[in-house]
């Protein structure tokens, strides 16, 4: 199945993209999907995650423009079409000091 991922600030820029699609197995999760991104964009890895699939304090997800809990990212199941947003602390992530 397709899904689509897109970057948002500092990691347009790391990334180079605005948005990129990602070919994943059926039944494929949000985790798989932040494992694919994270193995395409190694520069991402130091950036975003603590530990692939799991992100660095403040960063937020969405799919498709919904808010979804981090802990859940490896039972949510994607579906043909769907986008999936890395939202940064700047971008409407947890801003943390």
């Amino acid at each position: 199945m397709r899904v689509e991922t897109r970057f948002y600030a500092f990691l347009r820029e790391a990334t180079g993209v605005e948005r990129d699609f990602f070919e994943l197995e059926e039944k494929a999760t949000v985790g798989d999907l932040l494992r694919a991104i994270a193995a395409r964009y190694e520069r991402l890895a130091g950036l975003v995650f603590e530990e692939v699939p799991r992100l660095k304090r403040g960063f937020a997800l969405a799919l498709n423009g919904e808010n979804i809990e981090l802990d859940k990212m490896n039972e949510i199941r994607l579906k043909e079409g769907d986008t999936v947003v890395i939202l940064p602390p700047i971008a409407g992530g947890l801003f943390v000091k």
